[in-house]
């Protein structure tokens, strides 16, 4: 599972989740513009990386409509 790393541009708060798919169309500048910070509602991320998650099954989101 492809996993985004993101830090807030105001606050800094730091938070990871799955890339949805329409992401990996996109370019970084793109995604970091679009981000909203949990924490203080910030829109903008000073950071992105992307990751895999070994431990994640490797077909999540593939089965949807099962």
């Amino acid at each position: 599972m492809l996993i985004l790393y993101f830090q807030c541009a105001a606050c800094g708060f730091e938070n990871d989740i799955a890339a949805p798919p329409e992401s990996h169309a996109m370019t970084r500048d793109e995604i970091l513009r679009r981000c909203k910070c949990r924490r203080c509602g910030h829109v903008g991320a000073s950071d992105m990386r992307r990751y895999w998650n070994a431990g994640a099954n490797a077909l999540d989101g593939a089965r949807d409509g099962e």
